[in-house]
């Protein structure tokens, strides 16, 4: 009996750390593919979208940031989270750039 209660504790607390781990995407670095987060904006831009936006509009972001806009934006319905987050490093270097 108190095997299965120790392996139920492990499991449940396997579980609670991996959920706050994906939950908390900010505490980690966004990793992306820039070549194609490029590829993504100059079509979406020749769209209409994301060209409603000057890209110093996200100057001193970090991808991480970035992406939390991106996500939070109607713009993005038809993206998976890979495109995202090509999409946020892209933006986040463009901005940064001197």
């Amino acid at each position: 009996m108190i095997k299965y209660i120790q392996i139920a504790i492990a499991i449940i607390s396997i579980t609670i750390t991996s959920i706050s781990f994906a939950d908390g995407h900010d505490s980690s670095e966004v990793i992306g593919d820039y070549d194609f987060g490029k590829t993504i904006a100059d079509t979406a831009m020749r769209r209409g979208c994301l060209g409603c936006h000057s890209i110093d509009k996200f100057k001193g972001s970090s991808a991480n940031q970035i992406m939390d806009r991106i996500i939070a934006s109607w713009h993005v319905s038809g993206f998976t989270e890979e495109d995202i987050k090509d999409l946020s490093v892209y933006l986040s270097v463009e901005a940064n750039k001197s």
